[in-house]
């Protein structure tokens, strides 16, 4: 897709040429991600390139970006097409809590602190320690697979059983920079100019399983 390809071109543009605080910001404002039309990308491409054109040293970068034309480059995802439309390589995460043992409220939680099932997705904290241990019932599990894949109701691992609560495509959620008028909440959707809030993750789950049902048939 040509917009990889620009993104790519650029991101080796800082340790090539000098860039100043401000073209910096520029730079990263233009490789950040949206959900413009392919008008709106190749307009927004235009002007960027009359401001790279004003940095020294940067004519090989400008001679490599190209606009969206074919065919091929006009399937990029948008994140208001139907679900269906969902690219293969987007990785779905389902959130899964810990259903309490019928016997806990007389012995206790006996399986907190155990090693949490292999299928579950581990996690690696900022000090770089594996989070891979069964918590408190409120803990939250991941299961991150394919698009597509038909994730199960309950799963039942080393006689324990957790339970879906929600699916969502960090793809689709696309969330803003804490920083910005969005504060870290999810990024509107952008249909013709106007912003539509995309669907709760709850939603998202009712659609996905409706999509996995109708899929299988």
């Amino acid at each position: 897709m040509q917009i990889e390809a620009n993104a790519e071109e650029l991101g080796h543009i800082i340790n090539q040429i000098s860039l100043s605080p401000n073209d910096a910001r520029i730079l990263s404002e233009f490789l950040k991600r949206d959900d413009a039309s392919i008008g709106a990308y190749n307009l927004k491409l235009k002007k960027f390139i009359a401001h790279l054109e004003t940095i020294p040293n940067s004519e090989e970068f400008v001679k490599a970006l190209k606009p969206i034309r074919d065919l091929e480059d006009c399937n990029v995802w948008q994140r208001y097409y139907p679900i269906e439309k969902t690219p293969k390589t987007h990785l779905i995460h389902a959130e899964y809590i810990r259903l309490p043992h019928k016997f806990m409220a007389i012995f206790g939680d006996q399986y907190n602190g155990r090693e949490a099932p292999l299928i579950f997705y581990r996690s690696i904290n900022l000090l770089g320690h594996v989070d891979d241990k069964i918590g408190g019932i409120e803990k939250i599990y991941y299961l991150v697979k394919p698009f597509g894949y038909d994730f199960p109701d309950l799963i039942e691992a080393d006689g324990m059983t957790f339970k879906l609560r929600e699916l969502y495509n960090p793809h689709y959620v696309c969330l803003s920079n804490p920083k910005s008028k969005y504060k870290g909440l999810p990024m509107p959707i952008i249909i013709d100019g106007k912003p539509v809030q995309p669907m709760s993750n709850a939603a998202y789950t009712v659609n996905y399983k409706k999509y996995v049902r109708k899929s299988s048939r």
